[in-house]
């Protein structure tokens, strides 16, 4: 439920595809273009939507709108700078491209192989 000018409106799970933190305010984009702002922090949405992946400090997605990983790792045997370690983008079928952590690539992998 998100309120908006015009009233509540009652929005389902799988119709959002991403939800941006921006400060205390986060962004909720949906799959039919709209975008949408609520004035509740990243955490607490994502309290709400267990299912969802948090990709990053500033990103929750849905896991069904998720097109493919890409990840910049070098092949085995070979040196890669600190600052191209963590280069890795999320693929959605919207088209957005989104960064995500190393440091939840486990998680990532743990939830896609269920």
């Amino acid at each position: 439920m998100i309120a908006g000018y015009h009233g509540r409106e009652l929005i389902e799970a799988d119709q959002i595809i991403r939800l941006q933190g921006e400060r205390n305010y986060t962004w909720l984009y949906l799959a039919n273009g709209e975008k949408h702002i609520l004035a509740s922090t990243l955490k607490r949405i994502e309290a709400i939507l267990p299912h969802f992946l948090r990709i990053n400090k500033g990103h929750l997605i849905n896991p069904i709108y998720i097109k493919r990983f890409h990840d910049s790792s070098p092949p085995a045997g070979r040196k890669i700078s600190a600052s191209r370690a963590s280069k890795g983008m999320m693929l959605l079928h919207s088209g957005d491209r989104l960064p995500w952590s190393r440091r939840r690539l486990y998680h990532y992998l743990e939830a896609f192989a269920n």
